[in-house]
């Protein structure tokens, strides 16, 4: 499944579930509200390496939220 562009897979830091959050968004929360814990400006493209591809999420609440 395609995910919309704005989208990028995240872990938190305290779990192994990979949530969503939006680039074009305030950052400091997944879809599901939980908080990243991450410099927000450090979340986009080519970050510190906990980003990883919307496809991979597995967060049943985010996949919720953005219609998958």
């Amino acid at each position: 499944m395609d995910m919309p562009l704005e989208m990028l897979g995240v872990q938190t830091p305290k779990g192994t579930l990979i949530h969503l959050y939006n680039v074009e968004g305030e950052r400091r929360f997944t879809l599901c509200d939980r908080w990243i814990g991450e410099n927000a400006r450090a979340l986009a493209l080519g970050g510190n390496g906990r980003q990883v591809s919307a496809d991979l999420a597995d967060c049943r609440r985010c996949l919720k939220a953005v219609g998958a």
